[in-house]
């Protein structure tokens, strides 16, 4: 693992980089898969950065980012990719923009977990349970939205001790 080198691999895409969309033909030495370029070039592939392009052995045509061991072997050129091109940017790129995930909880989903909480609290008498899951029902939808708002506001108040919790909880 002494030839996988950071510093090598973010060098090497650079490079890739001011030449894209175009492959740079003949940018290392396929015959000496041990030298560091080709190690780290090899590295990036497997991480779909990079596309090492591959002589096709039954016709004259190059072909980028299939990865067979069957006799398309390595042809000394090499492509960045999208992938690539994201990676070395600051902010991501659009990777960072497009890989967005959006959390959608439904109202019931909502109630659901409150109501699960009302029921698993031992401090609560049976009858008060009762009569606050019966609120919690009646609720409209409207008021359960505000009311997500401040549990998530009060959630992320209380983040600091929650995270002290767990990590007394894992050093016991």
């Amino acid at each position: 693992m002494k030839h996988l080198d950071r510093g090598s691999q973010r060098d090497l895409l650079n490079q890739l980089a001011e030449r894209y969309p175009e492959p740079a033909d003949h940018f290392f030495d396929q015959t000496d898969l041990h030298h560091p370029d080709s190690v780290n070039l090899h590295y990036l592939e497997g991480h779909g950065l990079v596309e090492l392009g591959r002589s096709d052995p039954f016709s004259l045509r190059h072909t980028y980012g299939e990865r067979k061991f069957n006799g398309n072997k390595p042809n000394g050129s090499v492509r960045i990719t999208e992938a690539g091109m994201d990676f070395i940017q600051d902010d991501g790129g659009l990777s960072a923009i497009l890989g967005t995930v959006t959390v959608k909880l439904h109202v019931d989903t909502i109630r659901d977990l409150i109501e699960s909480k009302i029921n698993n609290n031992e401090d609560i008498t049976p009858d008060k349970k009762s009569s606050l899951i019966n609120s919690l029902r009646k609720m409209p939808e409207e008021v359960m939205r505000q009311l997500t708002q401040k549990l998530i506001g009060y959630g992320l108040d209380q983040a600091p001790s929650a995270w002290g919790a767990i990590i007394r909880a894992l050093e016991n």
